[in-house]
């Protein structure tokens, strides 16, 4: 699994110039304006998204199918994407803290700190629901399909909101009052609850993802 981690960081080694645009558009916004939460769930999905990219590249060219002539398992290789997608989290959640650090000091911004808390925690909740659903997708659907299969997901996930949301209201439940009152919750609770969805998402995703290479032909 380390070959396998060392392949991605020199694919994404090959990114650096977009790497470098990204950052310099995280910091422009950080100078320009005081929206903390766009930049940080901006730089959080864009750095970790590129797990994805990593899933495509080895699909090129069947790419995948040289991957597995080497000593290399199935489970080994899904392992090894789910741990790249949290590394890559981790490095965009550091980034972006230094970067941010630096700026609205320099600037001399007050900071809210429980406002910049909860962004932190949505954008690494979403960015890891994101990343659970798009892997097994993209393993399943490959390159060409996936973009059509993710639109899918997304469309059964608002329809599936929809339901429940009508549900909730035909059972006199206020999905308001319930949103208000985990808003309203500490941080540290907050932060625990969404670190059972996200290890949760990520657990079935990755059960999912063995699933589908176990089937695999290449």
């Amino acid at each position: 699994m380390k070959g396998l981690l060392i392949k991605d960081f020199m694919l994404l080694k090959n990114q650096k110039q977009f790497f470098g645009v990204i950052t310099c558009i995280c910091i422009f916004f950080l100078v320009t304006s005081q929206n903390l939460s766009f930049v940080v769930s901006y730089m959080t999905i864009v750095l970790s998204l590129f797990t994805v990219n990593t899933l495509i590249y080895d699909q090129q060219d069947k790419g995948m199918g040289y991957i597995f002539t080497l000593p290399v398992s199935r489970r080994s290789y899904v392992r090894e994407k789910y741990i790249l997608g949290i590394l890559m989290e981790a490095t965009a959640i550091i980034v972006i803290g230094i970067i941010a650090a630096v700026v609205l000091g320099i600037k001399d911004t007050p900071v809210n700190i429980e406002e910049a808390v909860a962004t932190l925690i949505g954008s690494v909740l979403s960015t890891t629901l994101m990343i659970s659903v798009m892997l097994p997708v993209q393993l399943k659907f490959g390159a060409e399909r996936s973009q059509t299969a993710v639109l899918v997901v997304v469309a059964g996930a608002f329809i599936l909101a929809f339901v429940e949301a009508k549900t909730a209201e035909a059972f006199g439940v206020d999905i308001i009052d319930i949103l208000d009152a985990a808003i309203e919750a500490s941080a540290a609770r907050a932060a625990v609850m969404c670190s059972l969805i996200g290890i949760a998402a990520m657990g079935i995703s990755y059960l999912v993802s063995n699933g589908i290479m176990k089937k695999k032909e290449f």
